[in-house]
């Protein structure tokens, strides 16, 4: 069924214009023979860094043609009304995700399917084939959440009914294929806009939420190793607590690591952290002789930068999260630490004090990204895997204390 032209769309804003030229550069680069049909959904992408993404595609194919179309202020009035301004990942994510959901309205009618794919991003195979997964009577494939049934924070926002449904069909965002034919048919976006301007319905991770609420039970899966995420290996080999998947066997995780089409940097990013691969992805970004942009926090030579609550920069409150004997004793031993607020994961503990500071839960805290926070806590692996889920870096945007 693969056709001559393979469509394929990314949605991002002006800031992700560099991941972005890595992530096409990488696409382009590792399917060398396949035509590609690329759009980009945006608001704000300036003519220069168009410019910039046009000549990457330029390098490879006369054949391979990129569109930026423009979709204004589309969705805008969703989010200040569809009870993202609540979401725990509002410091992670903007407007912009919401967009990937309607490939069928602002893309061209002529496309019955197509590929979708995130610009955090290597490409490390030709994922050409995944176009031909089969959609009879699904709306999406992709891959499903390899830690929904590891972590309780994944899906605990959703409602029980919600999470009956889809804890083992929950699909991931980074990558999907679209039935833009069957979604048209169905009217699907229509079900999208009720699940947005639904109040009651919490959506942690934004795009991500929408598409499986509003496509549940009509959805295929690819394989995991069509995506790769770099944090996988050091859950994997935590000895204390190894992630147990239901949904994959040990084999299959594994060999999400060794084999990958794609490497997704959906947490610690390359431009601001070092997760695994990320020499890959600055040799790309060498290659291309790229500019660093305002989204990058560290250089690729500079060493992780450590830092304590007294030089904290570009940070307007500082909170302790753990509400327990130990931040009792990290305040006593550290007074010159000048706490805010604090934070703990128990919604019953929610707007009460702790030694005289409000207590917030985490869906509580508007922007992340404004808090420098101190994790003192037994439970510090997951607080700080949480906190990497809302785009924070350890040891920039948050610190592990040590604890006795």
């Amino acid at each position: 069924m693969l056709c001559n032209k393979l469509p394929i769309f990314f949605a991002f804003n002006n800031d992700y214009c560099i991941p972005a030229a890595v992530a096409f550069y990488s696409l382009l680069n590792s399917s060398k023979g396949t035509i590609w049909d690329m759009y980009v959904l945006h608001n704000d992408i300036s003519s220069e860094n168009q410019e910039l993404l046009n000549s990457i595609v330029e390098r490879f194919n006369d054949n391979c043609k990129l569109s930026f179309i423009k979709t204004g202020n589309f969705l805008d009035q969703y989010w200040s009304s569809g009870n993202f301004n609540r979401s725990v990942s509002l410091s992670k994510f903007t407007v912009d995700t919401i967009v990937r959901c309607f490939p069928a309205s602002l893309l061209p009618k002529n496309i019955d399917r197509i590929i979708y794919s995130d610009v955090d991003v290597i490409f490390v195979k030709n994922i050409a084939e995944i176009y031909d997964v089969d959609l009879e009577d699904c709306y999406l494939a992709g891959i499903r959440n390899a830690f929904s049934d590891a972590s309780d924070f994944e899906l605990s926002h959703l409602s029980k009914e919600n999470y009956e449904l889809l804890k083992d069909s929950y699909l991931c965002g980074g990558l999907l294929v679209f039935n833009l034919k069957k979604i048209r048919n169905d009217n699907l976006e229509e079900k999208m806009f009720s699940v947005i301007m639904d109040d009651t319905i919490e959506k942690r991770w934004n795009d991500q939420d929408i598409l499986n609420i509003s496509c549940k039970g009509k959805v295929n899966f690819l394989k995991l190793n069509y995506i790769s995420y770099p944090y996988l290996y050091e859950n994997l080999v935590d000895r204390d607590n190894p992630l147990m998947s239901r949904l994959y066997t040990r084999d299959e995780l594994y060999d999400s690591l060794i084999n990958p089409y794609i490497i997704h940097f959906a947490a610690k990013k390359p431009w601001n952290s070092h997760p695994n691969y990320s020499n890959l992805w600055w040799t790309i970004f060498d290659y291309l002789k790229l500019p660093q942009s305002s989204i990058f926090k560290v250089n690729r030579f500079e060493p992780k930068i450590k830092r304590t609550p007294l030089l904290i920069k570009n940070k307007q409150h500082i909170a302790i999260w753990g509400t327990g004997s130990f931040s009792k004793k990290y305040l006593a031993e550290n007074p010159s630490v000048c706490v805010d607020f604090f934070i703990d994961n128990n919604i019953q503990k929610n707007n009460t004090e702790f030694c005289d500071k409000k207590v917030f839960h985490p869906s509580c805290i508007e922007n992340f990204m404004d808090v420098f926070v101190i994790v003192v806590s037994s439970y510090h692996k997951e607080i700080s895997k949480q906190l990497a889920s809302y785009g924070m870096v350890e040891n920039i945007d948050f610190m592990v204390a040590e604890i006795d």
